[in-house]
């Protein structure tokens, strides 16, 4: 069957039609069994049924299953609003299980309740409004005959009572509470898949994520760096990347502790971080060098990032007079079919001759070959 030309959606899978056959055959499985029990309490008399009429009975259940798996192998059911088929499956077991108890003459209980018992799980398929068509279907069917002149004069009006609450209990509320049980299961493997997903998340984060500073990794920044690439074959797409070269920082035998270097650096990406935009990174590729990647702007606008970096590092080093940090910037744009290797090439070189000129400033490089341009830009 073509799924697509029907509208039937893709995702209900071959899987999903073998756990339906399989489910088809739990429930003919508990018929099949209770037609067993009804012979041989047809043999021990007591069972008042005819052999032609209970190969009659069960001939047509299991005709009618075999009805319900050929449609299913031939996907005809999944053009129905329930693939399952639960219901009519479910009402024919139903029907069979207390026909032959209605013919039993002295263990009607027994043969109903168990031929109920073994055929209630496939109840637990059903929806809640199929559920009270179910129950009261079963409960109905029963009930007739057995509050009749006839059946009451059979059984007590106690006994009766006693049958049909049992009977509502494994065709109704049976399956609710199965139901509870599967849906507070699947709640808890639910969280726990969550639970799972969030800490694969959090070990790919320690992977690509720099843990003293929260900038990325070098290697996660090839990985940024590639999708970029790949994005210039569409037309008027460029990426550039600033190399931050930082000098003057506080170290450990200074007046700043270990952990306040670390904080620091962690607070410069911070402020990297503030300047960009979503689709912007921040990566350590050194012990004082930072990588900034701009997906979407040219070298032009690169400049007037760097320029706005200087200027917030310049207003952090007011708040301590023991800070005297510098940021020696190169930027270089990536110049289309260049490798990698070249465009970090070139902002390392510009960087340099950044520093070269001095304290905060910024070079932007040439497109090939490593050169620069002869301007720099002094931040603010």
């Amino acid at each position: 069957m073509n799924r697509r030309l029907y509208g039937i959606d893709p995702a209900d899978s071959v899987f999903h039609q073998r756990s339906r056959l399989l489910r088809l055959a739990a429930v003919a499985g508990g018929v099949g069994l209770h037609l067993l029990f009804c012979t041989v309490l047809m043999g021990l008399g007591y069972l008042q049924i005819s052999t032609p009429i209970l190969l009659i009975l069960a001939g047509s259940a299991m005709l009618t299953y075999g009805v319900l798996a050929l449609a299913i192998s031939l996907e005809w059911n999944l053009l129905l609003e329930d693939p399952d088929m639960a219901l009519v499956k479910m009402l024919i077991a139903s029907t069979v299980v207390i026909t032959t108890a209605l013919c039993s003459s002295h263990s009607q209980a027994l043969v109903v309740c168990g031929g109920l018992a073994l055929i209630v799980v496939g109840a637990s398929r059903l929806q809640t409004r199929e559920l009270f068509v179910f129950a009261i279907y079963s409960f109905g069917l029963l009930a007739i005959p057995l509050l009749g002149a006839e059946g009451l004069n059979a059984m007590s009006g106690l006994s009766a009572a006693v049958m049909l609450l049992t009977v509502v209990a494994l065709v109704f509320i049976g399956p609710l509470l199965y139901r509870f049980e599967s849906d507070g299961l699947e709640r808890r493997l639910q969280a726990r898949g969550r639970e799972l997903r969030q800490a694969q998340l959090q070990i790919e984060q320690l992977s690509r994520v720099d843990p003293e500073t929260g900038a990325y990794k070098q290697a996660a920044s090839v990985e940024l760096l590639n999708s970029h690439r790949a994005m210039t074959a569409r037309q008027s797409y460029t990426f550039s990347v600033c190399h931050l070269a930082l000098a003057g920082l506080p170290h450990a035998d200074s007046y700043f502790s270990e952990s306040g270097h670390k904080r620091i650096l962690r607070q410069i990406v911070d402020i990297s971080t503030s300047i960009l935009r979503e689709v912007d990174h921040v990566a350590r590729i050194g012990d004082e060098e930072f990588l900034l990647v701009l997906g979407g702007t040219d070298w032009q606008s690169a400049t007037q990032v760097a320029q706005r970096f200087s200027q917030r590092l310049a207003a952090f080093n007011e708040f301590d007079d023991q800070l005297q940090i510098s940021a020696s910037i190169g930027i270089a744009e990536y110049s289309f079919d260049e490798s990698l290797a070249s465009l970090l090439k070139r902002a390392a070189t510009a960087a340099t001759e950044a520093l070269d000129l001095g304290p905060d400033n910024m070079v932007t490089a040439g497109h090939r070959g490593g050169d620069s341009s002869a301007l720099a830009y002094v931040a603010l």
